[in-house]
């Protein structure tokens, strides 16, 4: 038994579903699959911001620890403070005796503790300079043309940029966006690295990472790490704020001499 239609020669007419059906059946396809996406997208979203705070250290909770109301285990500001005689210009025994390499330093100064052992006495042996005083920047300029360490004290701009520059200040000029970004690493160990040449099979894991964390949060966590000692293997973040163009217009606004011919 065939149709009639194959007597005639002819296929048989195919029954198409009219064009308003098919345009919601496309439409119905394109928002499940906006649905899919989204639902991917937030689950990604979720376990990333998961695994961020699976890192973040852990805190005391008992109160909100800011920059103002911080206490570290060890004040190295309140420290007394013996520091060398004045030199009008770099001497042999300069470089000798009270010049060391960073080996040496860290050597003395274990930095997975800190803490462990503070000084009860800060003994400067960099030659420090008097920003207000002639003679003494006539002998800082002759330690910047030997390359030579040196601390310049009471600079205007610096000391009014740090009673400027409170917590809520920097938070509200950082708050833009551009502005400076936080890294989180493992432990204590921060690395300056190229992304793109940093080989994961040779090297291991990227010594860090960014992360979302704004500077006011970031201002919480740095004063609480120093108010409970926080453990070399803990999650470090460091602020950058440098990096970002933006960043420096304020700076360069508050501390007008920096990057002029003079500035030091």
């Amino acid at each position: 038994g065939r149709s009639p239609a194959h007597h005639r020669g002819r296929l048989p007419r195919v029954v198409r579903p009219p064009p308003w059906y098919r345009s919601r059946t496309r439409l119905f396809l394109q928002l499940v699959l906006c649905f899919v996406g989204l639902f991917l997208g937030l689950t990604n979203r979720c376990l990333r911001i998961l695994e961020e705070h699976d890192r973040r250290p852990s805190f005391p909770t008992e109160r909100v620890v800011t920059f103002a109301d911080a206490r570290p285990t060890v004040d190295y500001t309140g420290l007394a403070t013996s520091y060398p005689p004045l030199l009008p210009r770099p001497t042999p025994a300069y470089l000798s005796d009270e010049l060391s390499t960073l080996g040496r330093l860290l050597g003395a100064w274990g930095q997975d503790a800190l803490d462990a052992a503070p000084p009860v006495r800060r003994v400067e042996v960099l030659q420090h300079f008097e920003y207000g005083d002639p003679e003494q920047m006539a002998a800082a300029e002759k330690f910047r043309g030997a390359e030579l360490p040196f601390k310049i004290t009471n600079v205007p701009e610096v000391q009014s940029a740090g009673k400027k520059w409170t917590v809520n200040y920097l938070s509200r000029k950082f708050s833009k966006d551009g502005q400076g970004f936080t890294q989180m690493s493992l432990n204590n160990f921060f690395l300056h690295y190229l992304r793109g040449l940093w080989d994961t099979d040779v090297l291991g894991p990227y010594p860090s990472v960014y992360s979302r964390m704004k500077f006011d949060k970031w201002a919480e966590v740095a004063a609480a790490a120093d108010e409970t000692s926080l453990g070399a293997d803990a999650a470090h973040y460091y602020f950058h704020a440098a990096g970002a163009p933006k960043a420096a217009r304020f700076r360069q606004v508050d501390e007008p001499a920096t990057g002029t011919e003079g500035s030091f």
